[in-house]
C-alpha cells in the first residue's frame, strides 16, 4: 500500500553501502501512494535537512554491483527507476539494470534517474553501469559520468555486512555458462545444523528445469554436485543454490543466484587460473612466473608478454587434468623502460583459448623480476654435516628484506641459522650455516624471505627433510669445474682442476630447482673432460651439480636453441 521499494537509504544516511543484491519483480507506488519519484533502490533528498545537518560533509553513500530486472509501476502517472537518487554525494556505479516498464501511464521509466530537487548535481557520480529500459531515457537526468575511485565505506564491527550467524554459501568457483548433460558445481558452505545443500535451474521467465542436492552434516565444507540438464538451447539461465535444513526449510541469508548463458558444452566451473604470486614487473632474461591452475582435460598453460598489442614472446607447459602449479621461465631482450603486460590462460590440446581462465596483469620494466616475491632452492640440498655447510638460494623480492636458513634436528629442536639481508629484486646467496648434534636423519632445513622488519611477506617457506653426511664438511669446489661451450646446443663439456682422481654423481637442475638428469658414480679424472648429453631439455637455464662423498660444486648454464 506504500512506496514499494526494495532498499530506501533516508536522507540523514550517510556512508551507506548497498552492494551485490538481486532485487527483482518490484511494483512501485501503490494506488493510494502519494509519491511520484521512486526506485527499486531509492536515495531520498537531502533538502528538508537543512543547511546546518553534517555541512561540509559528503554523503559518500553507495550503490555498487546490484542487479535489478521487472520493475513497474502501480499508479498512473508516477515516475519509476530502478536506482532513483534525489541526493547528492552519491556514487553509483557497476550496477545492472533491465526492463523497467512504463505500465499504468507512467510519466517516466528510467533505467537510472536523478533528481536534483535545486541541489549541486555534479556532487553525485555514475559509472560502469548497464541499463536496458523499455521505456524512456536510461540515465534520465544523469549530468554526470565518471570514475569515482574506489569505495571507503568500511562495515561496522556490529554489523559485519553478510550473514550474523553461522550459515553461509559461496560458489567455488562461479559457474559461468551452462549446457546440455552434465554439469559440475562446487559450493562452500557453513552450516549450524545438519541440512542440505541444494542448486536449481531456471529459464530466462523463470520456469523450472531441474535440481541437484547433497544432505550435509553440521560444520564447514564443500559441495560438488553434477546437474543434468536437457533441452537447452540459446539464452540466458538462471542458477540458485541455497542451504535448507532438514526439514527442506530455506534457511534465511544463504540464497546465491548466478545468471548463466547457455554454451553447448559443459560449463568452466572446473577450470581456473591464478597468479601465484602475481608479477608485479618483467626485466630482460629470465622471468619466473608461477601459475595455480585446474583443468578438466590435459592441456596448456600457456603465458604471453605484450608492449600494447604488440606480441613479444611466450612460454607454455602442457598439463594434465587435475589442479598443480606451473613454474614458467620467460626469457626476453630488448626490453626498456616502460609498462608491459603478462596474459595468461588455459588452452586445451589442441591450442584453443578456455573460457573463463583468462589472466592480464600490467608489468613495470626493471627492478624484481616477474613474479614479486619468490624462493628457491639452487640445488635442492640433499644433505647436511655437522661443522659449515652452504647453502645456495635464487631469491626475488620486491622490497630490502632478509633471506632466513635455519637447521632444526628430527624432533624440531633448534640448531641454528643462518640469514642475509638482501635488497629490492632478484639474485642469489649463498649461505653458510654451521651444525653440530644433528640428527641421523630428517634434520629439517627450512628457508624462509622477510620484511626488513622480519615478518612474513607471503612467500611459502622451503623446507627439505635430510640426513646427515657421516657429519662430514663438504668443501666447494666450483672453481675448479669448467663447463664449455656456455651457453651450448646439444653437449656440454666438463673439465677438472682436481688434486687426484675420483668419483661423483653429476646431478642436473633447471631453473626452478627441479632434478632433471641424475648420473651416478661418474669416473673423475683430473684434465680430462666429461661429456654431457643435452639435447633432450628444451632452452632456458639449468644448474650441473657434481656431489662426491668430499666435495661438490655448483655451475650455471644456458641451453639456447
Amino acid at each position: 500500500t506504500g512506496r514499494g521499494e526494495a532498499i530506501n537509504i533516508k536522507a540523514e544516511a550517510f556512508h551507506c553501502t548497498v552492494r551485490n543484491n538481486y532485487i527483482h519483480d518490484i511494483t512501485l507506488n501503490h494506488e493510494n501512494s502519494n509519491q511520484t519519484n521512486e526506485g527499486a533502490i531509492s536515495l531520498d533528498h537531502t533538502v528538508g535537512l537543512g543547511n546546518n545537518y553534517r555541512v561540509g560533509e559528503r554523503r559518500e553513500n553507495w550503490v555498487e554491483n546490484n542487479t535489478i530486472d521487472k520493475v513497474r509501476t502501480g499508479k498512473s502517472g508516477q515516475r519509476i527507476a530502478g536506482i532513483y537518487s534525489a541526493g547528492t554525494g552519491n556514487n553509483i556505479v557497476g550496477n545492472t539494470v533491465t526492463d523497467v516498464t512504463n505500465g499504468n501511464d507512467a510519466a517516466a521509466a528510467n533505467g537510472i534517474r536523478f533528481n536534483d530537487w535545486n541541489q549541486d548535481f555534479t556532487k553525485n557520480v555514475v559509472g560502469s553501469n548497464s541499463t536496458s529500459s523499455e521505456d524512456g531515457d536510461a540515465l534520465g537526468n544523469l549530468l554526470s559520468n565518471a570514475a569515482p575511485g574506489s569505495n571507503p565505506n568500511n562495515a561496522q564491527s556490529w554489523y559485519p555486512g553478510g550473514s550474523t550467524n553461522s550459515n553461509s554459501l559461496s560458489w567455488n568457483p562461479t559457474p559461468t555458462s551452462i549446457a546440455n548433460g552434465d554439469n559440475t558445481l562446487t559450493l562452500d558452505y557453513s552450516i549450524a545444523q545438519a541440512g542440505v545443500v541444494l542448486v536449481q535451474l531456471y529459464d530466462a521467465n523463470w520456469n523450472y528445469i531441474g535440481q541437484v542436492f547433497e544432505n550435509v552434516s553440521a560444520g564447514q565444507g564443500q559441495s560438488t554436485l553434477t546437474l543434468n540438464a536437457d533441452g537447452l538451447s540459446e539464452g540466458d539461465y538462471l542458477f540458485q543454490a541455497e542451504l535448507r535444513n532438514a526439514s527442506w526449510n530455506t534457511i534465511d541469508d544463504t540464497r546465491i543466484r548466478e545468471w548463466v548463458p547457455f554454451s553447448g558444452t559443459p560449463p568452466t566451473s572446473g577450470n581456473s587460473l591464478s597468479w601465484n604470486p602475481t608479477p608485479t614487473s618483467i626485466s630482460n632474461g629470465d622471468n619466473q612466473i608461477s601459475l595455480d591452475y585446474s583443468i578438466d582435460q590435459a592441456g596448456i598453460v600457456v603465458v604471453q608478454l605484450y608492449s600494447g598489442w604488440n606480441y613479444l614472446g611466450q612460454t607454455y607447459e602442457n598439463v594434465s587434468a587435475g589442479t598443480g602449479q606451473s613454474n614458467l621461465n620467460l626469457n626476453v631482450t630488448g626490453l626498456s623502460a616502460g609498462n608491459y603486460r603478462l596474459q595468461a590462460e588455459l588452452r586445451n590440446s589442441s591450442w584453443n583459448a578456455i573460457d573463463g581462465t583468462q589472466l592480464s596483469q600490467e608489468v613495470a620494466f626493471g627492478g624484481a623480476p616477474t613474479g614479486g616475491n619468490s624462493l628457491s632452492w639452487n640445488p635442492t640440498p640433499t644433505s647436511i654435516s655437522n661443522g659449515n655447510n652452504q647453502i645456495t638460494l635464487d631469491y626475488s623480492i620486491d622490497q630490502s628484506g632478509i633471506l632466513l636458513l635455519q637447521i632444526y634436528d628430527a624432533n624440531w629442536s633448534y640448531i641454528g641459522q643462518a640469514y642475509e639481508n638482501v635488497s629490492a629484486g632478484q639474485g642469489q646467496s649463498t649461505l653458510t650455516l654451521n651444525a653440530s648434534g644433528l640428527s641421523a636423519s630428517n634434520n629439517n632445513l627450512q628457508a624462509k624471505l622477510l620484511d626488513s622488519g622480519w615478518q612474513d611477506i607471503g612467500v611459502p617457506r622451503l623446507l627439505e627433510k635430510l640426513p646427515s653426511s657421516n657429519n662430514k664438511i663438504v668443501s666447494d669446489l666450483s672453481q675448479n669445474i669448467q663447463l664449455s661451450p656456455n651457453p651450448a646446443n646439444h653437449s656440454i663439456q666438463l673439465t677438472y682442476e682436481l688434486s687426484e682422481n675420483t668419483q661423483a654423481d653429476i646431478l642436473i637442475y633447471d631453473a626452478f630447482g627441479k632434478l632433471v638428469k641424475r648420473i651416478a658414480d661418474v669416473e673423475i679424472t683430473a684434465g680430462l673432460p666429461t661429456s654431457l648429453e643435452v639435447s633432450q631439455f628444451p632452452a632456458g637455464v639449468y644448474f650441473c651439480t657434481l656431489q662426491s662423498d668430499e666435495w661438490q660444486a655448483v655451475k650455471k648454464f644456458v641451453i639456447a636453441r
